[in-house]
C-alpha cells in the first residue's frame, strides 16, 4: 500500500458540531493519522470561512500522528447562523477534507421580566 494520511473529527458527540455566541471561540479536536510510512509535512487550512470568523491550528504542520486543535474565533459582527466549515489537510498534491459545523448565536437578549406571580 502507498503511504498516505487522514484527518477526521474525533467521533465523540459534540466534537463536530459546536456553538458559541458572537465574539466567542470554539475549539475542535481533529485526529490526524499517517499510514504506511508517510512522513511528509502536512499543513491545515479552511476553504470557506465566512466574514467575521478566523481559524488557527495547533500545531500548524505535522509529520506524524497527532491531534490537531482548530480554534475558530468569531467577531461580534459575524452573522448568526449555522456554518459548515471545510477543513483541509494538505501535503504536496494530496488534500484531505473534513467538515465541522459552527452555530453562531446572537449575543444580545431582551430584558427578562417577571409576569407571574405578581409578588
Amino acid at each position: 500500500a502507498s503511504s498516505n494520511f487522514a484527518i477526521a473529527f474525533s467521533g465523540s458527540e459534540g466534537d463536530q458540531n459546536k456553538y458559541v455566541c458572537k465574539g466567542g471561540t470554539m475549539t475542535y479536536t481533529l485526529p490526524f493519522s499517517t499510514y504506511a510510512g508517510f512522513i511528509a509535512p502536512v499543513s491545515f487550512s479552511v476553504s470557506n470561512l465566512p466574514d467575521g470568523i478566523t481559524a488557527s491550528f495547533a500545531p500548524a504542520t505535522v509529520t506524524s500522528d497527532s491531534n490537531i486543535l482548530m480554534t475558530l474565533s468569531t467577531s461580534t459582527a459575524v452573522v448568526s447562523q449555522l456554518y459548515s466549515i471545510n477543513v483541509q489537510a494538505t501535503s504536496g498534491n494530496i488534500t484531505k477534507n473534513v467538515n465541522v459545523y459552527a452555530d453562531i448565536l446572537n449575543n444580545t437578549f431582551s430584558e427578562v421580566g417577571l409576569t407571574s406571580p405578581a409578588n
